[in-house]
């Protein structure tokens, strides 16, 4: 059985005010996952402008 079908099972199987908490919980963390994902780009922008903007890089780079 898949996590998405256990999930699904285990659901069932709660009261409607804890299926509502559990609900809440999954929204929030797909919520937290998009921003991870989001602050990841952001992160390695920044490490990966260390290379890009030095003298080095730029003068490998001028002819393009």
């Amino acid at each position: 059985m898949s996590e998405v079908e256990r999930i699904t099972e285990v659901s069932k199987t709660l009261p409607p005010p804890l299926r509502t908490e559990a609900l809440h919980y999954l929204e929030y963390l797909a919520s937290r996952a998009s921003d991870e994902e989001f602050n990841g780009m952001l992160w390695s922008y920044s490490v990966l402008a260390e290379d890009w903007l030095s003298p080095e890089d730029e003068e490998a780079w001028k002819d393009l």
